[in-house]
C-alpha cells in the first residue's frame, strides 16, 4: 500500500512539473503586439497641390485617387517574417485608414495612392511597379514606423514622385484629322524606388505609344494629351513624335522633337497650334498641378 502511495505521489509531481514547463514554454512563445492606426488622407489639398485654383479642383485628397496599396514590411525578418499587404478602394468606408495589431518592432511603411485603371505591385521598400508606363496620377510614401507598447498612430504624408509631359494645342481640332499617334522614347519606366522616388529604368531606352481618337460629333475643341511616368534621374531627355491621320489613315501632319527635357516631380507643357499647317509649336515647363521647373524653351519652324 505504501509503495502504491509513493508511486501515485511521483506521478502527480511529474505531471505538475510537465504542466509548469508547458506554461513557461507557452508564455515565452507569446509575442507582445500593439495597435497601429494609419491615416493617409488627413493632409490638406492645399499642402498637397498648391497650384490648383480652379473650381473643379478636388476638395479632399480622396478625390484625387481611386485606390490605395499599403505594405507594412518588418525590418528584422528573423524575428517577424510576415509582411502585411492591403489594397483599398475609394468605395470602401475606411478608404485611407488602416488599423491593425503588430508585434513590437520597427517596420517600413510603403503606400501608393493611384487610379484604378492600373495594377500596383509593392515588392519591397526599393521596388514598386505599375502595370503600364503611363501612370496617370499617383502619390506615395515610404517611412519607418517604430511600433511600441501601447497605441501607435501615424499620419502618413503622400508625395507625387513622377514626371509629366503635356501636349496642349492652342488651335481647335480639324475635321480632316481623326486620329493622333504620339510616341515617346527615352529613359522612363513603370517601376520606381519608393525610398528615393526615382524610376528604375532598363539599360535600353523605352518606347511608349498613345493612340488618340478625335470625336467630331460635337463642337470642335482644343486637345490636351498627358503622359506621366517615372524617370531614373533628376532630368532626362526624351524624343517625341506627333503624327496626325485622316479617317483612312492618310498622314496629315507629322512633328518630331528631340531633347525633350522632363524633370523629376515637374510638368513639361508643349503649347502651340497642332492642326494649322506651317505653324510653330512652343513649349515651356508649366506650373500646372506639379511644381514649375527652371527651364523655359521656345522654338520655331
Amino acid at each position: 500500500m505504501n509503495k502504491i502511495f509513493k508511486g501515485l505521489l511521483v506521478a502527480v509531481m511529474f505531471t505538475s512539473m510537465c504542466a509548469c514547463s508547458s506554461d513557461e514554454t507557452s508564455q515565452s512563445s507569446q509575442v507582445e503586439t500593439s495597435e497601429l492606426s494609419l491615416s493617409f488622407f488627413d493632409a490638406s489639398v492645399e499642402s498637397f497641390d498648391k497650384t490648383r485654383a480652379d473650381d473643379d479642383a478636388p476638395k479632399t485628397l480622396k478625390d484625387y485617387f481611386d485606390q490605395l496599396d499599403i505594405a507594412i514590411i518588418p525590418q528584422d525578418k528573423t524575428q517577424n517574417p510576415n509582411e502585411i499587404h492591403v489594397k483599398q478602394s475609394s468605395t470602401d468606408a475606411d478608404f485611407g485608414k488602416l488599423s491593425t495589431r503588430l508585434p513590437i518592432g520597427k517596420y517600413t511603411l510603403v503606400a501608393i495612392a493611384s487610379k484604378k485603371s492600373l495594377e500596383v505591385t509593392i515588392t519591397s521598400p526599393t521596388f514598386a511597379s505599375f502595370s503600364d508606363e503611363h501612370i496617370s496620377d499617383m502619390a506615395s510614401v515610404c517611412q519607418e514606423i517604430d511600433v511600441k507598447s501601447g497605441a501607435n498612430t501615424v499620419n502618413a504624408v503622400l508625395h507625387r514622385c513622377f514626371t509629366r509631359l503635356v501636349i496642349l494645342s492652342t488651335d481647335k481640332e480639324e475635321r480632316n484629322v481623326d486620329k493622333m499617334v504620339v510616341t515617346y522614347k527615352g529613359k522612363f519606366s513603370k517601376s520606381f524606388n519608393p525610398t528615393t522616388g526615382f524610376g528604375i529604368a532598363d539599360e535600353q531606352e523605352n518606347t511608349y505609344t498613345k493612340n488618340i481618337s478625335l470625336d467630331h460629333t460635337g463642337t470642335l475643341s482644343t486637345v490636351k494629351i498627358n503622359f506621366s511616368t517615372f524617370i531614373p534621374e533628376e532630368t532626362v531627355s526624351l524624343t517625341m513624335d506627333i503624327k496626325l491621320y485622316s479617317a483612312d489613315n492618310t498622314p496629315v501632319r507629322s512633328l518630331h522633337f528631340d531633347d525633350v527635357k522632363v524633370q523629376q516631380g515637374h510638368v513639361t507643357t508643349y503649347t502651340g497650334p497642332l492642326f494649322s499647317a506651317g505653324s510653330s509649336l512652343n513649349f515651356a515647363f508649366d506650373n500646372v498641378s506639379l511644381v514649375k521647373s527652371d527651364y523655359d524653351v521656345s522654338f520655331g519652324d
